[in-house]
């Protein structure tokens, strides 16, 4: 099972230390320039990227599968707001969100799913907000390993599919919004250099 998998990854504590990604400094001044202060974390692990924004002055909630992520980061942080659960399950409040940031979840599902989970995140954000969303990229070292189930979408482990996302597609998937800003960020994840592309756009 997906949550089993997850589980089993906090289990081991903060797995990607507690520094968050470079990514979340760069929606972070996105957000702050475009006055957009409320934000949700999709898939906010075991909060580093919600601490992040929490310290940086914003009101940060955050919605996690992994029960063992969620205990971590509500004991590092009891003032934040997380809620145990699938984000294809949204809304789970009645809270509408000026921003959403959603950092490498996007690319862990099939095309069906991406477009569904796009499309639950506009259904919970308010009027004039902005989306960011980061995913790996055609340009990754790994593109192209394992099993293809879809097109760019491989299985590498058992049960974990990745899709790598070209910049034209990644342009097309969210061309009903208004995009603000794309590019790509080089992030290190332990000795292995991590490929990604990334988008912010406005409902």
């Amino acid at each position: 099972m997906v949550e089993d998998y997850w589980n089993s990854r906090f289990k081991a504590g903060k797995v990607w230390g507690s520094e968050a990604s470079g990514t979340a400094f760069i929606a972070s001044e996105y957000f702050k320039k475009l006055k957009k202060s409320d934000i949700l974390v999709i898939g906010s692990g075991y909060g580093r990227n919600t601490n992040y924004f929490y310290a940086n002055g914003f009101n940060v909630e955050g919605i996690e599968y992994s029960k063992d992520g969620v205990e971590i980061a509500r004991n590092d942080n009891p003032s934040i707001v997380y809620y145990h659960g699938s984000a294809f399950d949204m809304p789970l409040s009645d809270k509408k969100y000026s921003a959403i940031y959603c950092y490498n979840v996007i690319h862990l599902f099939m095309e069906h799913d991406r477009e569904l989970l796009i499309s639950l995140c506009g259904e919970v954000l308010e009027e004039g907000g902005v989306m960011f969303f980061s995913a790996f990229s055609d340009e990754d070292e790994d593109y192209g390993l394992g099993e293809e189930l879809e097109t760019n979408t491989y299985e590498i482990k058992k049960n974990k599919p990745v899709h790598y996302y070209g910049d034209m597609e990644l342009l097309e998937v969210f061309k009903n919004y208004r995009i603000i800003e794309d590019g790509t960020y080089t992030e290190v994840v332990g000795s292995k250099e991590c490929k990604l592309r990334f988008i912010l756009v406005q409902l």
